[in-house]
């Protein structure tokens, strides 16, 4: 099965972009994801989905994996259950699938979307437009221990971007401005913060550092994608370390579960 699954991809891999390929994808996508009503090409590259819920999404081909992870297997909201009014931070908002589809569930709550590239910005402002969604602020900027600016590594998929080299090719570095998690909650003048899902690509310890205020002051549960390897070493273990000396209980490894101890 995997040898055949393996020569598959070749083969699509070698066909040109064109109405066979896009075919092929929308019958997979429609398949995998059972959640999908519609998925059109509206240019190379760029998808437009609707969900049987109504959701509406534009972005690259990138947010139907999002939309998998999200909406079937729950990677999120394993343990976390949205109320109408939670007060929810989605650090590393990308295109805004999860922004999306936590901000359409919470609408006397409020999301904090954080996402520093432009470009994965323009869409996820789209997407909160297109689905008519105003219990959204988004951040321009990413989250790191300390305000400034540091250098941000952009690659061919969108969801990788980093401030930290990967192992794939590089397209391009640029600065982008960072501030600490403490620092936005308070000029928000957020009273209180209920879910933390992060998902920053190695910055993880970086964040956490600057979010020490909220992490102690607020009863809050996390989410945090902790499978990148920073100076050698998988991100997770330090996550867990420095979540565990605030009063957490953790949960999992690559994606690491908080808790408050009660």
């Amino acid at each position: 099965m995997i040898r055949m699954y393996s020569f598959i991809s070749k083969i699509f891999a070698r066909l040109p972009e064109g109405i066979v390929k896009d075919h092929m994808r929308r019958m997979y996508w429609k398949r995998r994801l059972n959640l999908l009503k519609s998925y059109s090409t509206i240019k190379p590259g760029l998808v437009f989905i609707l969900l049987n819920n109504g959701l509406k999404f534009v972005g690259d081909r990138s947010i139907l994996g999002m939309l998998y992870d999200q909406c079937i297997k729950n990677i999120y909201t394993k343990y976390f259950k949205p109320k109408y009014d939670s007060i929810i931070i989605d650090a590393g908002a990308h295109q805004g699938t999860f922004t999306v589809l936590m901000a359409a569930s919470i609408r006397d709550g409020c999301i904090i979307a954080i996402e520093p590239y432009k470009r994965n910005r323009l869409f996820l402002e789209k997407n909160l437009k297109i689905n008519h969604l105003e219990n959204v602020k988004v951040i321009p900027k990413g989250l790191w221990s300390s305000a400034g600016r540091i250098t941000f590594y952009i690659y061919s998929d969108s969801a990788s971007h980093s401030a930290f080299k990967q192992n794939q090719r590089i397209l391009k570095s640029l600065d982008i401005d960072v501030d600490t998690l403490d620092n936005i909650v308070e000029r928000e003048k957020i009273k209180r913060v209920d879910f933390i899902k992060m998902n920053i690509e190695g910055a993880e310890i970086e964040a956490l550092k600057g979010a020490r205020k909220t992490l102690m002051s607020n009863p809050v549960e996390l989410v945090i994608d902790a499978h990148h390897v920073v100076g050698g070493r998988p991100t997770y273990q330090r996550v867990i370390q420095m979540l565990e000396e605030l009063g957490y209980i953790c949960k999992g490894k690559s994606l690491v579960y908080a808790f408050p101890k009660r």
